[in-house]
């Protein structure tokens, strides 16, 4: 059987707001995971969007609940008939495998499975996000409670990153007409605003991500016409959510092979050309605090295809250009060792972290 899946491996302000536009959905939720402000404004696009919170598990939700206490790495195996996803300790460890064949859809038009699904997990590792395009649901899990909120959306989202009072959710979406934007999900409402406008520029954005004070998000920008034309990392301050304005508020952009992240310590993080880098961003400025060469992740001259930090602080989860490994980095003792190599077809992902209590 084959199976083609579908996946892509930053002046501190007041409170974050995101707006709510005409016409509102409703959300259904009478157990909502967060309670969530909204202030109105003019809307850029809305994605229809429903929401319920509930706590009777879905036949393909996943659960942590038969797993010790500590802090895990969640790898994505999709290189092979069946994908998985492997729970990893620190230790190295596999403490749980997860089939993902029940997520396998049928293509009746090529006659193949495909996987349509992404999976994600919060920075502070504590909810896991399984999310679909319409007409299958997608799923929210709080994992220190069990509780569960499902929604749905027509887009397919393929990175997601949670802001600090996990009252909103950026989701970086494919669009209509093939480009990538960036979309903020109010996680009780269910309403889902579009805040870059990309394409009308000829950029493909995605890999979004939260700043851990919540005031800046950063994502990946490429470029879609031929030739050489400026691509990396993208920063905008979400003061820029209340005025409508985050593409035309924004810096960069920051040469990097990685997707952006951030260091518990707020710096924006990511890997170019074998070395790791930390960027101060402040005052709507930003600046290379500091930066070292990982060597064990030094690949053919490159580096880190996909990075996550672990909930503590403490390691980076690496995943390694060819996709074909993923590496712990100690960025204390500028040191990384292998946790999981493929052994079928180079398709592995680093999905994120989970905290078990």
């Amino acid at each position: 059987m084959v199976i083609s899946v579908l996946i892509v491996g930053a002046c501190e302000q007041e409170s974050t707001e995101i707006p709510t536009y005409e016409p509102v959905i409703v959300a259904t939720s009478t157990v909502p995971l967060v309670a969530a402000e909204t202030a109105s404004a003019e809307p850029t696009s809305v994605i229809p969007a429903t929401v319920t919170a509930t706590n009777t598990p879905e036949a393909k939700m996943i659960d942590f609940k038969d797993i010790k206490s500590g802090q895990y790495v969640i790898i994505g195996d999709f290189g092979r008939d069946i994908p998985f996803l492997y729970v990893i300790s620190t230790d190295q460890q596999i403490v749980k495998s997860i089939s993902l064949e029940s997520y396998l859809e049928l293509q009746p038009d090529i006659g193949i499975k495909i996987l349509q699904t992404n999976f994600d997990a919060s920075s502070d590792g504590t909810q896991f996000l399984v999310i679909r395009p319409s007409p299958q649901s997608s799923y929210l899990l709080d994992i220190p409670t069990g509780k569960q909120m499902s929604f749905s959306i027509n887009q397919e989202c393929l990175s997601e990153s949670w802001s600090p009072d996990k009252k909103f959710i950026a989701l970086s979406c494919t669009t209509s007409d093939a480009g990538a934007e960036i979309f903020i999900l109010d996680t009780v409402s269910g309403q889902i605003s579009q805040v870059t406008n990309c394409h009308d520029n000829y950029k493909y954005c995605s890999l979004a991500t939260w700043s851990t004070n919540g005031n800046w998000v950063a994502y990946y920008q490429s470029d879609e016409r031929s030739g050489e034309h400026p691509r990396g990392i993208m920063i905008f301050n979400t003061s820029c959510f209340k005025t409508n304005n985050c593409t035309e508020e924004q810096m960069g952009p920051i040469e990097a092979n990685s997707n952006p992240t951030w260091s518990l310590q707020n710096q924006l993080v990511y890997m170019q050309s074998g070395m790791i880098s930390y960027i101060e961003v402040k005052n709507r400025q930003y600046k290379q605090v500091r930066a070292n060469l990982v060597p064990e992740l030094n690949y053919n001259g490159r580096s880190s295809d996909a990075i996550e930090f672990s909930p503590d602080g403490t390691y980076l989860a690496c995943l390694s250009i060819d996709r074909a490994s993923i590496y712990l980095y100690s960025p204390t003792l500028n040191q990384s060792v292998s946790i999981f190599s493929s052994q079928n077809f180079r398709w592995l992902d680093v999905i994120g972290w989970i905290t078990i209590q």
